[in-house]
């Protein structure tokens, strides 16, 4: 499930593996577990052929991640996430992203159930789309 701290905890391990300034992870998924919220999502669950291992359920689809008014107490955490946010198309969602799955893009790329939902202005907001 493309819950935030998952996503998230999956962008930071990749981050810490190549930067040259890693961020303890506890504290940074403990955040994101208070502070980042699914805005709107339209996910299907697919089981699919996973290498030697038979398959694999995993999710296709759009979500969209923001952040609650109380995030912005921890600027350093609210650039971090909006970073990781960027990093995602390179490095890619979960698990088996070397077998191709896990590809991720940014904005909303679903026309169908492309549903606008205004947010206050208060709100940070960071999209990450089309979870395949």
């Amino acid at each position: 499930m493309p819950l935030p701290q998952n996503v998230f905890h999956s962008y930071l391990r990749r981050w810490n593996d190549f930067s040259n300034k890693p961020i303890e992870q506890n504290i940074f998924l403990e955040w994101v577990d208070e502070n980042v919220i699914i805005h709107t999502h339209q996910l299907t669950s697919v089981k699919v052929a996973g290498g030697k291992k038979g398959t694999v359920t995993g999710f296709t689809g759009a979500i969209e991640y923001g952040l609650t008014q109380a995030a912005s107490a921890q600027p350093e955490f609210v650039q971090l996430f909006k970073a990781l946010s960027q990093l995602a198309p390179y490095c890619g969602t979960g698990h088996k992203t070397t077998f191709g799955f896990g590809q991720t893009r940014l904005g909303w790329l679903q026309t169908a159930a492309n549903v606008e939902i205004p947010a206050p202005e208060t709100q940070l907001q960071q999209r990450i789309g089309q979870l395949t």
